[in-house]
């Protein structure tokens, strides 16, 4: 064959094949399918949010490997079973099945091109369980998501996930992948052998109970069993096991992790709770783990549980689970090691352990950590932590190994408002970040996360607890910035002036425009005036390097109107770095007196020492009482200086917000500690807690501390919700915590029969009462029994009871006794 004929057959198989590659990269590339709730149905392609599906799961089933789905904000209501049969046998097996290698995305509202466009948290995309009548529990899903066999290319990303109810006998289960998946564990997610990543969710009001003694229950919010899966910014709030005491044992309200290879990190655990278990108790409030995982940047708070509120551990020597900087906080248990209990050989680095009580059983310096390994090499370590009851010098924990870790208060801007005036848990005012003079700030230690819970950067000298930083600013404690460039620059005869002097912080001392008088020597005015709803004010002075440089030696001269409002302390921060340093010397601080406006006063009496350093970083602190404060040092080889000018806006700040039924009027009162920067009070109405209108306003009264009442006479039968919107001098607002005030007759609840031996019916006319709770306490106060009523009359089972008093409490305020007969 000659030459030409080889290229020829050269040039058509790589034409081919060039062809082949094509067509496959087009047959694989990625497609975005669109779900959208207020769709009429799936008949639409689902390749755009006009013709986007109805049905999540439908977008599921026709996605492949390497495709996203984009859901608008709506609630969703899972609609095949595993097997996609969209009327199983049993309907509480619908749930939504993940697929392997698709990502899934909530937080749309319905317009985005682009994925950075969602807002998750103002377009709240549900994954509900409530299938069937509406509240009513017995008829929900077992899981609402179920993620079996899948790769980390998998991943559920923006969607709260709520009312799953994983709740039936022992033995009940499918069979899915090959995997068994029980109906009693896993409420809200349940994920078998899977790597897959969840998140920016929200895992809530989930539930799941072995309903006779055969077995245990596991992770009503989340099951992961032998996975390793990547959990991500999200929370796991108010999940519990609700029968309490069906269950042989129940295990991790939140989440129950078996095996290892799962992370979490930035993620929170609250107010989930593990009942009591039937023999072998509850444990794991937020977490019940058996393996090896990594936690970090977590916070867990005021959950409950028998042992182990907030972290249960098993595995001993082969659990060595890492959780780094974790705050665990006002968690209740049983019995003592609330924060922690179990055996396990787990690191804890730069943790915060404090208020985590016990209520029945107090061990002295075990509360809050119970550790029940005696072998010292499989013990759990804590370094560098605060641990509240850690006792002796050095603070030890019996079973542990405790290094270089403190037992002083932690300074929390507010330990009992955990997420802050705003309510909403990870922003700017939570209330378990660090004060300024906390213990933990800069006491944390080894190899560390980058950035803390609210993505703040890590400094080197890193904290302890989930919180970076003192407490400087969020929404409503904000920090605006103003950078005033003072540019230093020698004309032509010698004389120093600034190349531009229209800023306003900026004013000449003395001479005419841009002139000083000598040839060194700048003087800078800092004329800024404070508004009267800032507290604090900071300076940064940082030098500017240019082609043209000035030496001399320059002053600041500070007024005392900068800070005469609130006699707050105020800083100067010179230049940190030896770089900075290198240009500036012989820095001089000098309080002065007098009643020159143009701070030629001598310098008052100064019981202080005038301060001068050289070449280095300075940073001083000083209050109103000086009249004015004078700042000097020499400049070499440098143009000019930054001053940032930064000052912090005064919080809202309401200490009580509380009401109560008055003759036929609702009576208001809310009081204030500080209102400096509060301009009024939006008070505001609900029938439901959720939809609220505004009723009236009142005007802040001025500063200090002030008390306030309304009386609402335009109510009905029932109950009614209040809360404040409070408006700042800005226009910035928060809100108060919603207030319920019942003006109906004391509602009626009966018990029958009374004594009993094996079952007890809760009868009521009233249907409100609907979803009411009942905890069963016995004598002694332990919890036996926690249930939800879903309709009336409702049967309680109390065989299993010991004979005894038990009290039946009731989360409309009523408690019944009950005696249990032999």
């Amino acid at each position: 064959m000659n030459t030409s004929s080889n290229k020829r057959i050269i040039y058509g198989i790589l034409f081919i094949n060039a062809i082949a590659i094509f067509i496959s990269c087009f047959a694989t590339a990625q497609t975005t399918y669109y779900v959208d709730i207020a769709r009429p149905d799936n008949s639409g392609a689902g390749t755009s949010w006009a013709a986007a599906k109805k049905d999540l799961q439908v977008a599921i089933n026709i996605a492949s490997s390497g495709d996203q789905i984009w859901v608008k904000a709506g609630t969703y209501l899972p609609t095949h079973d595993p097997f996609a049969n969209t009327t199983p046998s049993n309907n509480r097996d619908k749930v939504f099945s993940l697929k392997n290698g698709v990502t899934i995305y909530g937080g749309f509202a319905g317009t985005e091109t682009l994925l950075s466009q969602r807002n998750v948290r103002s377009n709240v995309t549900i994954l509900s369980g409530d299938l069937g009548v509406v509240n009513t529990v017995n008829d929900n899903a077992y899981h609402v998501v179920l993620s079996v066999n899948c790769t980390n290319a998998t991943r559920l990303d923006g969607f709260s996930i709520m009312k799953g109810y994983a709740v039936a006998v022992s033995g009940s289960g499918i069979t899915v992948g090959g995997r068994r998946i029980e109906r009693f564990k896993g409420g809200g997610v349940s994920n078998y052998y899977s790597a897959t990543t969840f998140a920016n969710c929200i895992i809530t009001e989930n539930s799941a109970d072995c309903t006779d003694t055969g077995d245990d229950s596991w992770g009503a919010g989340m099951d992961c069993y032998l996975s390793t899966s990547s959990i991500e910014n999200c929370s796991f709030a108010g999940n519990s096991f609700l029968m309490g005491g069906g269950s042989f044992g129940v295990f991790g309200a939140g989440i129950s992790i078996i095996g290892s290879g799962t992370t979490i990190n930035k993620c929170l655990f609250y107010s989930n709770s593990s009942g009591s278990g039937f023999l072998d108790g509850s444990r794991g409030g937020a977490l019940y783990l058996v393996g090896t995982a990594t936690i970090t940047n977590s916070v867990f708070y005021n959950n409950t549980a028998s042992n182990g509120a907030a972290l249960s551990m098993g595995g001993a020597a082969d659990n060595t689970s890492a959780i780094t900087n974790c705050s665990f906080v006002n968690n209740t248990s049983l019995y003592a090691g609330t924060a922690y209990s179990g055996f396990s050989k787990s690191q804890f680095r730069n943790c915060v352990f404090w208020n985590n009580s016990p209520t029945i059983t107090s061990i002295p310096g075990r509360n809050e950590i119970y550790s029940q390994e005696t072998m010292i090499a499989n013990q759990p370590t804590f370094t560098n932590c605060i641990i509240r009851d850690a006792t002796g010098a050095p603070i030890a924990v019996t079973n542990t190994t405790v290094i270089n870790s403190l037992n002083g208060n932690p300074l929390f801007v507010s330990q009992a408002d955990g997420d802050g005036l705003d309510n909403i848990w990870g922003t700017g005012d939570d209330g378990l970040r660090l004060q300024c003079a906390s213990p933990a700030i800069g006491a944390g230690t080894g190899v560390t996360p980058t950035d803390d819970l609210l993505n703040l950067s890590r400094t080197t000298t890193i904290d302890i607890g989930a919180y970076e930083g003192g407490y400087t600013s969020s929404s409503f404690n904000s920090i605006s910035s103003v950078n005033t460039t003072v540019q230093l620059v020698q004309n032509a005869t010698g004389v120093t002036h600034y190349s531009d002097c229209s800023n306003d912080l900026v004013e000449v001392q003395s001479g005419g425009a841009c002139t000083i008088g000598g040839t060194v020597t700048a003087k800078v005015w800092i004329e800024t005036v404070q508004p009267s709803n800032y507290v604090k004010r900071h300076y940064e002075i940082t030098p500017q390097q240019n082609t043209t440089t000035a030496t001399g030696r320059v002053t600041l001269y500070f007024r005392q109107q900068e800070f005469a409002d609130f006699n707050a302390v105020n800083t100067i921060k010179l230049p940190t770095g030896p770089a900075d340093a290198a240009g500036i010397a012989n820095i001089h601080i000098e309080k002065r007196g007098g009643t020159s406006s143009n701070g030629t006063g001598l310098p008052e009496t100064y019981s202080g020492t005038i301060q001068t350093i050289n070449n280095a970083a300075l940073a001083i602190s000083w209050n109103a009482a000086a009249a004015r404060w004078e700042i000097s040092f020499d400049v070499t080889g440098f143009s000019g200086f930054f001053v940032k000018t930064q000052v912090s806006i005064l919080p809202l700040q309401l200490l009580r917000f509380s009401g109560n039924s008055v003759a036929s009027c609702n009576q208001l009162q809310w009081q204030t500690a500080d209102e400096r920067n509060t301009k009024e009070f939006l008070i505001e109405k609900s029938v439901d807690g959720i939809a609220f209108h505004s009723l009236a306003t009142r005007p802040a009264a001025g500063s200090g501390n002030n008390q306030y009442q309304y009386n609402d006479c335009s109510i009905a039968s029932g109950k009614t919700f209040y809360r404040l919107k409070l408006i700042d001098n800005d226009g910035r607002f928060s809100y108060s915590s919603i207030l319920s005030i019942d003006n109906s007759a004391r509602l009626s609840l009966s018990i029958h029969p009374n004594p009993a031996k094996d079952l007890v019916l809760i009868s009521s006319s009233d249907v409100s009462l609907i979803k009411t709770s009942v905890s069963v306490t016995d004598a002694a106060g332990r919890l036996v029994i926690q249930q939800v009523i879903g309709s009336f009359p409702h049967s309680l089972d109390i065989e299993k009871l010991p004979a005894g008093l038990y009290h039946l409490h009731f989360s409309n305020g009523e408690t019944l006794k009950m005696v249990k007969e032999k």
